[in-house]
């Protein structure tokens, strides 16, 4: 049931998003460049796939369709993770099209790596940039493959981690994860 309320709840917050990346790549422009509702250029897809990553879409089966359809067909499946970075924003900073294959760059503003299994945290505070590569595939701009491991904002890292251990049923476990949420809280 939390499940399912987490996933209704993070649909939501995608759907009724804003953008707020300060680039040109805003909500009112995507409505105009979009082929039925899927993003027409480059940095709108990897713009669309940022902010479902950001809000936790790859964090969970039940919501990885929502970056998983910006994959082209030859993507290499996602497997589980281990590890997640904490964002403040990003932005797309660069976009390169040539004929069918295109670059994007993207520049996070990251504080933190969480090891989730060993309910750890690696503070960094500082930014880094990612090179998204597109490939044209019926018409629509598909990425390549993923570069990154999740990167989402804090608060989505922490309901996503209480959700994770709740009333799992091993007391360490659900210690861990109390301890790690702390250490998240704290982040700036």
């Amino acid at each position: 049931m939390n499940k399912i309320l987490l996933v209704i709840l993070a649909i939501l917050v995608l759907c009724s998003c804003e953008t707020t990346t300060g680039t040109t790549t805003t909500s009112s422009n995507r409505q105009v460049l979009s082929i039925s509702g899927y993003p027409s250029k480059p940095d709108l897809v990897v713009y669309e796939y940022c902010k479902a990553d950001a809000y936790g879409s790859r964090l969970t089966d039940e919501t990885s369709e929502l970056t998983s359809r910006y994959y082209s067909a030859n993507s290499p499946p996602e497997l589980g993770w281990n590890y997640i970075y904490l964002i403040r924003d990003y932005k797309i900073q660069q976009t390169i099209e040539k004929g069918d294959t295109a670059v994007v760059y993207v520049i996070y503003d990251y504080m933190a790596t969480l090891n989730v299994d060993k309910s750890d945290v690696y503070v960094e505070d500082m930014p880094f940039l990612v090179e998204f590569n597109l490939v044209r595939e019926r018409n629509l701009w598909k990425i390549a493959a993923f570069k990154t491991l999740p990167c989402v904002y804090k608060e989505t890292a922490l309901a996503y981690l209480k959700e994770r251990f709740k009333g799992s049923g091993n007391q360490r476990q659900e210690d861990e994860m109390l301890s790690l949420i702390q250490k998240v809280k704290t982040l700036e």
